[in-house]
């Protein structure tokens, strides 16, 4: 240890996350219940962690005993105003299965994986709903051959 420390490889004093065993306990329940692979392994992890650091002192065994669904709903939608829908899927994934392990080990007293909000998202919801006058008119124009006997005929007005 003396040889890392001198390398500045090793800091003794580096704090534990109060959350890590809770985390580490999770991880390890994905792998044994849910088979969970380990690029799976790496995203819950990710989203898991970010939720955890939300809840700060509260993310504990014995903290997590006082989470409520207002709480769990209100990280979800803060965090979801923020980023995209493949961010907010991961999230909702990650927070789901996080809170079943908790309910299934008895840290919470209720089914909180039903309290993180499902995000619509609409599959049209990004294509516009049509052309402006001087958009069409630009399409209409470039899709006539004008070397064609059709093309000069569409072309004529």
């Amino acid at each position: 240890m003396d040889f890392l420390r001198q390398q500045g490889r090793f800091d003794p004093l580096i704090a534990v996350p109060v959350y890590q065993s809770l985390l580490d306990d999770y991880l390890a329940w994905m792998r044994a219940h849910q088979h969970a692979a380990e690029g799976t392994l790496e995203r819950r992890r990710h989203s898991t962690e970010r939720f955890l650091q939300w809840l700060g002192t509260q993310a504990t065994p014995e903290g997590l005993r006082e989470l409520t669904a207002a709480r769990v709903e209100s990280f979800f939608i803060d965090y979801a105003r923020t980023m995209g829908a493949a961010a907010r899927r991961l999230m909702q994934a990650a927070m789901r299965t996080f809170l079943r392990f908790c309910f299934h080990e008895g840290y919470v007293r209720q089914h909180l994986d039903r309290a993180v909000p499902a995000w619509r998202v609409y599959k049209l919801a990004q294509v516009a709903r049509g052309l402006s006058e001087p958009q069409a008119q630009a399409v209409l124009i470039d899709a006539v051959n004008p070397c064609s006997r059709p093309g000069l005929r569409d072309r004529a007005r």
